[in-house]
């Protein structure tokens, strides 16, 4: 009797448990239809405030932000509650009923605690108030809202972070892809907020706010390719004191000299990897990838052969100048052609050699056009929305780099885009950096097109990756390219080419760094699998393979590279920004993710 009365209350508690279930279930479902309209107009208070920013209008931000905010709030007062709470850790549904909690709660800190001040921020970044007046960018407003800058961003990263770290692969469908839209809305913003944050601390100290200061700017020319862009040909020194930018000096590289013995010590793999010339010739100084080493070298050999110290040294390349001239509108060269974003290129990297061969009037016409570009960014000319976007995208492809004397600057720089450093510690992001160097005197990379692909195969239990690595190497020069002007093809010995290349060929020294860490298990050349030359740099192993190509010839480059233990992130890829694009093709997510 009492075992049956113990099954009678056993199917009683059940049923009471499964109406409570139901019950609990309605309710739940009640709310979170609530949530997630409350939740959707959220999200179109945030893209009108963007859309307001974007326009200019701060005051229209403020406004759909005060009424954002309401929402935002009413969002995570529904989510709060005493239902919502216990979901979050039930089985089954917890993920999601948490997915849901989390991206209501940072929807409320950004509404209260971050917007207020990335819309005082933007309306003191405005472009058109950035816009340099009189040759002098006023610093006065960078200064004011340097404070709230970088805490919104500090804030806005955090919250990004949360979001992130949701596994959306768990989620219900109806909630997997707006959490993930919202994944790469959040870390776009913050990217943008990054570069806010950079810019307020950076730009007065190094405008010359506290003093003045002397950069030395190389322009480096893609047509003879480097590691970090090209060789560099002309340069100039430009004083920054109190927001006034000017140009000083302009020359060649030749005003660096030639130091024999090497300018400043190498270490053994630099020596191994590019030559006692790294430190000799101002040509040869991009030869390697670590800009922070190639601006050491320029400064130590301005010291040297023009007795002045500088604060910094600047590189840009003409494709750069090319999307700057995008926002300034055309300028005239005197004595030359008008140069616009169409033409720069063509004209800086190909026609100037082909009509010129007098290497000095080459250099002069670059130095020329160059301060002719300066000249219309700093007197604001054209639109300034349109030059800051070009500066962003140099600095993303590679094309733009800079480098303080100061440590504290500098170490801001290399947190960013500009800085250019090889890595010198792991992180869970594997590197991969591939680096081209012309192998004779040519200027011949004009007609080179490359693109180096990654896809990510396996992943251990260690969170080490296999990485299978493709680069594809193409001439598009002409034909008869061996009748092209010595200014070209480079200069001939006994009617072979300089180094001993065919006139009209390419012959380029390929530079694969592999993750610290990790190794290379393969490679191959046009599918035949040759050894590499193996030079540890930095802490990572450098693979290098030289490579000739004929006109009209593709050449292809294929690698399988092991990562380091616990790299189960993104892939990091930097490659050599050419004329044709900057080299950079398709990347795979993790293999540690996917699996």
């Amino acid at each position: 009797m009492p075992a049956r009365r113990n099954k009678s209350r056993l199917r009683w508690a059940l049923g009471l448990t499964g109406v409570a279930v139901v019950v609990l279930g309605v309710l739940a479902a009640f709310q979170a239809v609530q949530a997630r309209a409350a939740l959707l107009d959220v999200a179109g208070g945030f893209e009108q405030v963007s859309a307001d920013l974007r326009a200019g209008d701060a005051d229209a931000a403020r406004e759909s932000l005060a009424s954002t905010r309401d929402r935002a709030r009413e969002a995570k007062d529904t989510t709060d509650g005493l239902l919502w709470r216990a979901g979050s850790r039930a089985p089954v549904i917890g993920d999601d009923v948490l997915a849901v909690r989390t991206v209501a709660d940072v929807a409320h800190v950004l509404a209260d605690d971050v917007l207020d001040d990335v819309v005082t921020a933007a309306d003191a970044l405005d472009p058109e108030r950035l816009r340099p007046r009189d040759g002098r960018i006023a610093l006065g407003p960078l200064k004011q809202v340097r404070p709230s800058v970088v805490a919104a961003d500090e804030e806005l990263r955090r919250q990004a972070d949360r979001v992130a770290e949701i596994d959306t692969d768990g989620l219900l469908s109806q909630l997997a892809t707006p959490v993930a839209d919202m994944q790469d809305r959040l870390d776009e913003a913050a990217t943008l907020s990054s570069r806010a944050s950079y810019a307020v601390r950076l730009l007065p100290p190094m405008l010359g706010d506290g003093g003045p200061r002397n950069y030395l700017v190389l322009f480096q020319n893609n047509a003879e390719i480097r590691a970090t862009g090209g060789m560099p040909g002309a340069l100039a020194v430009l004083r920054a004191q109190n927001g006034r930018i000017s140009i000083e000096k302009q020359g060649t590289a030749g005003d660096l000299g030639y130091h024999d013995p090497p300018v400043v010590p190498l270490a053994r793999e630099e020596v191994e990897l590019y030559e006692r010339k790294l430190a000799m010739f101002a040509a040869d100084i991009t030869f390697t990838p670590d800009f922070p080493r190639t601006a050491e070298l320029a400064r130590a050999m301005w010291r040297a052969t023009q007795g002045e110290d500088i604060d910094g040294v600047l590189s840009a390349d003409p494709i750069s100048l090319s999307y700057l001239l995008e926002g300034t509108g055309q300028v005239q060269v005197p004595g030359g052609p008008a140069l616009s974003a169409d033409n720069a290129v063509r004209l800086l990297l190909s026609e100037i050699y082909r009509t010129q061969p007098d290497n000095e009037l080459q250099n002069v016409f670059f130095a020329t056009a160059a301060r002719e570009v300066f000249d219309a960014v700093a007197s604001g000319k054209g639109d300034p929305a349109a030059v800051l976007k070009g500066l962003a995208r140099s600095a993303d492809e590679g094309r733009l780099y800079a480098w303080s004397s100061r440590e504290e600057e500098q170490s801001l720089i290399a947190e960013t885009a500009l800085g250019g450093a090889v890595p010198r510690e792991a992180g869970p992001s594997p590197y991969i950096g591939f680096f081209l160097n012309d192998g004779t005197a040519a200027k011949m990379q004009y007609y080179l097109e490359h693109r180096v692909d990654v896809e990510p195969v396996s992943c251990n239990a260690r969170g080490r990756q296999q990485l299978d690595v493709t680069v594809t190497l193409t001439s598009y020069a002409p034909k008869n390219a061996r009748k092209l002007p010595a200014s070209v093809i480079g200069p001939r010995e006994d009617g072979q080419g300089y180094f001993g290349v065919r006139p009209g060929h390419m012959r380029i020294n390929a530079h694969l760094y592999a993750p610290i860490g990790g190794w290379f298990a393969s490679s191959a050349y046009d599918g035949e699998e040759r050894p590499l030359h193996e030079v540890e740099h930095h802490g990572h192993p450098v693979g290098s393979r030289t490579v000739e190509i004929a006109p009209g010839q593709t050449r292809e480059l294929t690698y399988t590279v092991m990562t380091g233990l616990d790299q189960d992130g993104e892939v990091d890829l930097r490659v050599t920004p050419g004329v044709r694009g900057s080299g950079v093709g398709e990347v795979g997510t993790s293999a540690c993710n996917s699996s």
